[in-house]
């Protein structure tokens, strides 16, 4: 390999492992938090994970408080209510406790709270307010996908123009992450399928990336594509296998790292205007399309396709590099098949005739369209779609 010049961030502190939620009273007391607000949903508020964190905290004498009001694509709206919150509450710390709702929205309202803000809207876009900090921040992934807890960006719904955007700046990494593959237990089937597939989006996206990819996003995104492979199956299928989600959970992370250093692109313009449009999951989002994405960019990526065969356990012995291009976005497409994945049609009540909206709605999405390995237009789009509604998961 050719050697050349890159940057790569990872300032955050892991901890990870089984039983490590315990750790969390040292890590607030680490960062000087004594009155954590706890950001977290409705349903993760009366779990017992999430009520034995809480007594746990309230035991060494911390003073933690709860806001359980984030919602899927948190708004700009509803992170002023958890700014709020915060600052009624006079609290002097953050704790994300969910998926990756709950970090972007701790991420998001930490803005708000430190710059005295009420709009975190100002804080997005080209002309967005520089960001200067953020109250200290601990993140506790409750699933395995997202990989917020080791990123510098927060996805917020700005509710002026109904379209996710980002926030994105390395004020925002967490100082601490805490992954504990027991609090992903319980998740049901289908959100493992979900958050699953978003770190496989992560991963193949970074790896296939224009942007800043380099040798160390590369192994990390290879690395966890292997793990996905290997244990995504078994974790929808067998929730309980704790082999199976410590695996995930560090695929997550790995891709998450991954991502954060070497960009996305289609995937995930098409699951943030799936998001927007059609309010579905955002790992069910950007995988939706991820075999036609593979099949549009392959004349440009096909030596990454081949590289990623490896990690899908495939074969690449006496063929062509073409063939085991080929062979990696069939991988992906079974994969897909075999943990029941929704179809798009499914997921968007929507059938063939609505492809030629839903490229133009795509085409909207132009900070991550232009990172497109190759350059894709109103065409391409449509025909990615069409091929999408016509396979069968």
């Amino acid at each position: 390999m050719t050697m050349t010049r890159f940057s790569f961030s990872m300032p955050t502190k892991i901890l990870f492992g089984t039983g490590m939620i315990s750790e969390v009273v040292d890590c607030c007391r680490e960062l000087g938090i004594e009155k954590p607000l706890l950001v977290t949903d409705k349903f993760l508020c009366g779990t017992e994970s999430f009520k034995k964190t809480l007594e746990n905290l309230k035991d060494l004498k911390l003073d933690p408080k709860v806001w359980e009001n984030v919602i899927p694509d948190p708004t700009d709206v509803s992170i002023s209510e958890g700014a709020e919150a915060y600052l009624d509450r006079d609290c002097d710390g953050l704790i994300a406790f969910g998926g990756g709702s709950s970090m972007d929205s701790a991420k998001a309202l930490g803005v708000l709270v430190y710059h005295g803000e009420s709009d975190v809207r100002k804080f997005i876009g080209a002309n967005a307010t520089p960001l200067k900090g953020i109250p200290p921040l601990i993140c506790i992934p409750t699933t395995a996908g997202t990989g917020s807890e080791v990123t510098k960006v927060s996805v917020i719904t700005d509710t002026s123009i109904s379209r996710k955007t980002p926030i994105l700046d390395p004020i925002l990494y967490p100082k601490i992450a805490i992954l504990d593959p027991n609090l992903t237990i319980t998740m049901p089937s289908q959100l493992t399928a979900a958050t699953g597939m978003d770190a496989l989006s992560h991963a193949i996206e970074c790896f296939t990336s224009t942007l800043r990819r380099n040798p160390l996003s590369d192994a990390l995104a290879l690395d966890a594509i292997k793990l996905v492979s290997e244990n995504l199956r078994g974790a929808v299928f067998n929730g309980e296998d704790i082999t199976k989600r410590t695996n995930m959970s560090l695929a997550s992370l790995m891709a998450g790292i991954a991502f954060d250093n070497a960009g996305v692109h289609l995937g995930h313009a098409i699951g943030h205007m799936l998001g927007t449009k059609y309010h579905i999951s955002h790992g069910i989002g950007c995988a939706l399309l991820l075999p036609e994405i593979l099949e549009i960019i392959l004349p440009t990526r096909i030596e990454r396709l081949v590289k990623m065969a490896s990690s899908f356990g495939i074969n690449t012995l006496n063929v062509s590099k073409r063939e085991a291009a080929e062979r990696t976005i069939n991988e992906v497409s079974q994969l897909m098949s075999d943990i029941c994945l929704p179809s798009l049609a499914e997921v968007t009540n929507t059938s063939l005739e609505d492809a030629d909206l839903l490229a133009d709605l795509l085409l909207q999405e132009k900070r991550l369209v232009s990172l497109s390995p190759r350059s894709i237009s109103k065409k391409d789009c449509v025909q990615m779609f069409i091929k999408a509604f016509k396979r069968k998961n």
